[in-house]
């Protein structure tokens, strides 16, 4: 019950804001008789807030911009897997009410025309949390940074990341995570699954990214050249706890786990 109470507190000191895959842009997000959409609800939310997320499928985006993301926001806590009934945070099963943020935006099924990055976040630190949550179909196919992270991409930022499963991401580089500029997320329940790059098909760390990995799984990834499971270069060295790697591939060196 303490724990519950402690919860309840911190969503009080912020809104809460719902969100359900059928809400229209127009709606206020107060509640869960009256959500709104994921987008609407990032633009609306200050820091202090919490979004609550309804199981279904979100895509960034409407038409087939692929340069619109998911963009995360200090201070604002992004939590999927709810029913659409609960009262309090406490209450939601995000394994159950599975919770879909997709980059398949075109054509259903044809990767080349996919959102760049399902999700961005640039200059946030650990206050910006997203939380139970699956990731998949980003297809950074583009140049420079639209090359990088088709999962996600982290320029200088780090934060909070947990309950994730990223799978099914493409890139040159960072299939499922891209971490550069001195992004160093901490990442805790999350599993990198069938992403692939040409450079770390799970992760890509770029100068001084120094992420925390804890109980976090590699499987099936695969990178054309180096770094199946993760690639580390330019003076970044992540932080591992209880880290499975399991059959990632790599064309030349570490299937899984390339340190530069």
């Amino acid at each position: 019950m303490a724990g519950a109470y402690a919860l309840d507190q911190a969503q009080a000191a912020g809104s809460v804001l719902y969100v359900t895959p059928t809400a229209t842009i127009g709606t206020l997000c107060t509640s869960w008789t009256n959500p709104c959409s994921l987008q609407a609800a990032l633009s609306k939310a200050a820091s202090g807030d919490e979004i609550w997320v309804a199981a279904g499928t979100y895509k960034p985006t409407s038409t087939t911009d692929r340069a619109v993301s998911f963009n995360l926001k200090s201070g604002v806590k992004i939590y999927g897997g709810f029913a659409g009934t609960e009262t309090a945070r406490s209450q939601r099963d995000w394994r159950t009410n599975v919770t879909i943020l997709s980059g398949d935006i075109g054509v259903a099924g044809d990767s080349s025309d996919n959102s760049y990055h399902v999700v961005y976040a640039e200059d946030v630190d650990a206050t910006a949390v997203l939380d139970g949550f699956e990731i998949h179909s980003g297809s950074a196919n583009g140049s420079m940074e639209t090359s990088q992270g088709g999962g996600m991409l982290c320029i200088d930022s780090s934060p909070s990341l947990a309950n994730l499963v990223i799978y099914n991401n493409h890139a040159a580089v960072g299939g499922g995570l891209y971490n550069a500029l001195e992004s160093s997320p901490s990442l805790v329940n999350v599993t990198f699954r069938t992403n692939e790059a040409g450079y770390g098909g799970g992760i890509y760390n770029w100068e001084n990214s120094n992420p925390i990995l804890v109980n976090v799984i590699f499987a099936f990834n695969s990178a054309e050249v180096k770094g199946g499971g993760m690639y580390n270069g330019s003076n970044s060295a992540p932080t591992l706890v209880n880290v499975t790697f399991n059959e990632n591939e790599a064309g030349s060196y570490g299937g899984g786990d390339f340190q530069q």
